[in-house]
């Protein structure tokens, strides 16, 4: 059940990293903008898009990171386990040879 919900977490950040990607922010900004229209967060949003387009810099390499390991961590610890038990079961029978 952990590795589900740790699987179910890296995708989510992966996603939500590949929105924050500045590219994006094209698209994704004026959506912000006109759904905040009016608030003290939308104009905050409009005063300072080099600092959100900095945050959300940060967010897409962080989350990217954070999401792919998550996502990718299960398959790497089963390969390198099953790397490890066969050189286990190698030295042992190069040492039962010498015996």
């Amino acid at each position: 059940m952990k590795t589900v919900s740790r699987r179910a977490r890296g995708i989510f950040f992966l996603v939500t990293g590949f929105f924050a990607c500045p590219c994006h922010l094209a698209v994704t900004l004026p959506i912000l903008l006109t759904l905040t229209a009016g608030t003290a967060f939308g104009a905050f949003l409009s005063n300072n898009v080099w600092l959100i387009a900095a945050m959300a810099s940060v967010y897409f390499i962080g989350g990217d990171g954070v999401g792919a390991a998550r996502v990718l961590a299960r398959r790497f610890t089963q390969a390198h386990s099953g790397f490890l038990r066969r050189n286990i079961r190698a030295q042992g029978a190069r040492l039962m040879l010498r015996g």
